[in-house]
């Protein structure tokens, strides 16, 4: 990868997010990230492809993965009896 290559690549991780990253980072399928964007429960993704890439950008859902990502933790929690 040239440096110039490397950099744009940088930039973009910094600003955007992809249904794959968010997937891995709160262990769920893509399939639930685009349930939960179609009912409201998340912003609306730039798509790519014909909706084979969702992105987001970070600034934009990152509040709402914070409460996701809460969310799966309280459940967690109850599951397992831990408070």
């Amino acid at each position: 990868m040239k440096p110039s290559e490397f950099l744009a690549q940088e930039r973009f991780d910094r600003m955007y997010i992809t249904s794959t990253e968010i997937a891995q980072r709160l262990n769920v399928t893509r399939p639930a990230i685009h349930f939960r964007r179609k009912a409201g429960l998340l912003p609306n993704a730039i798509t790519v492809h014909g909706n084979q890439l969702s992105i987001w950008e970070r600034d934009e859902i990152e509040p709402f993965i914070r409460q996701w990502e809460d969310q799966i933790q309280a459940k967690h929690k109850k599951a397992t009896g831990n408070k």
